[in-house]
This record gives C-alpha cells, structure tokens and sequence, in this order.
C-alpha cells in the first residue's frame, strides 16, 4: 500500500493481552526495536526512532560517563529497559544508564530492576521535552533512582537532578 506521496505505507499486527502489560508480556513483545517500547502502567507507548544527532549526544554522554566512572564498580550502558514499578509495569528505556553490576541479578537480561542503577540519562528533541523533564523525572525518582540528566540535542545544555536535592545545568564538554 503507499499514500498519496508514493511513500510504502506499513503496518503490524500485534496480540493484545487484555489486561495490563506484565513484564513478561513485554519481554515477548514482537516488534522491532527501533520502535523502542516503553511501558507506563501496563500500557505499551511507542517512543519515536532516533535521530543521527540525537544518537551522537546519546554516544558523547556515553564517554564521558565511562571516563568519570571507572574504577567505581559502576558501568555505563544505552538501549537496556529498567523496571521501574512492576505492578503496575512501567519500564523505561533511557538514552544511557549508569549502574552497578555487582547487585544486578542477570547480566544477559533485557531489562534491569531501578534498584541497581544510579544514573539516568536521557538525550531530549523536540517531541521529548515534557515527557523527559516531567514524566520521566517523575518516575525515576520515585524508583529511587539517585539522579537524573537531561541532554539537549540541539543546544547542548545538560540539567542534571538529584534525590538529594541537588541541581546544576552545564553544558556537554565543559
């Protein structure tokens, strides 16, 4: 099928479990990863692809998080689900992560509960921004998780949150 542009239009069709996603609902979900599904309450969310720039901060801050936490018995990841309720799920899938490796329970997993991570980072466009500063802020702190950052894409600011308290704004190679 193709729209009015010529453009190959496509569709999926997906099982739907009739009571709110479990984590092994999610976990059996096929559809294609670029699609990135979250879930918020048992409902699945389809979180839009990635840009090229938006790839590049993600991989910057990436680094940069490498040089500052090694030697900490911390490590430093993207693309990896965290649990942040089970009942109801809500699973995010943040740009980057910080965690510890030592307390995470399976290291072949596709999800981490938010108990080991200490750090989430995540890489804003427009389209993202109340849902990163928000919902996402919201929700990872009230999984515990010690702090927080938002990258923007286009300018390069970084805010960063904490559980304690704690704020600053810099900017990414400063």
């Amino acid at each position: 099928m193709t729209s009015e542009d010529g453009e190959m239009l496509s569709y999926a069709s997906i099982n739907w479990p009739a009571d709110p996603l479990t984590l092994s609902d999610w976990e059996n979900l096929d559809l294609h990863e670029s699609l990135r599904p979250e879930v918020v309450e048992g409902q699945l969310t389809i979180q839009p692809p990635r840009t090229a720039d938006h790839q590049l901060k993600a991989m910057e801050v990436v680094e940069q998080l490498k040089e500052s936490v090694g030697g900490d018995g911390q490590e430093v990841t993207f693309g990896i689900a965290v649990v942040l309720e089970h009942d109801p799920l809500t699973l995010r899938i943040p740009d980057v992560m910080v965690f510890r490796p030592a307390t995470a329970p399976n290291r072949d997993a596709t999800s981490i509960d938010a108990s080991v991570v200490e750090l989430v980072v995540e890489v804003t466009e427009t389209g993202s921004r109340s849902i990163d500063r928000v919902l996402k802020r919201h929700e990872y702190a009230a999984a515990g998780i010690p702090g927080y950052r938002i990258v923007n894409a286009h300018d390069h600011s970084v805010e960063c949150y904490s559980l304690h308290g704690e704020g600053c704004e810099l900017r990414l190679g400063e």
